[in-house]
């Protein structure tokens, strides 16, 4: 159970860099800007989160503003099951029986 999750981790991250960078796309960005740009935020956001001072779900609330677009974006994962179908997913990776 150690080495699944760091093993696939990557993976998960890059599938979610792919989304966000095809999302940019689809909303006017030019593929090479979305391509330069997805991975400098996910490294800014890995530098904001190892705040040893902050835990990773008040780090979360500091950039979500009530009533703004990251809520309704979160709101909208809730309903459409984001989260239980990404439980799954990383549950998928354990070593079966």
């Amino acid at each position: 159970m150690t080495t699944e999750i760091p093993g696939s981790g990557l993976s998960f991250v890059l599938l979610k860099m792919a989304a966000l960078i095809d999302a940019k796309i689809v909303n006017g960005w030019f593929c090479r800007i979305a391509e330069r740009t997805i991975p400098k935020m996910v490294a800014g956001s890995v530098t904001f989160v190892r705040d040893p001072a902050k835990h990773m779900t008040e780090s979360r609330h500091l950039v979500t503003s009530p009533g703004g677009g990251f809520a309704e974006a979160i709101n909208q994962m809730e309903l459409g099951g984001f989260f239980a179908v990404y439980l799954r997913d990383v549950y998928a990776v354990y070593p079966r029986p």
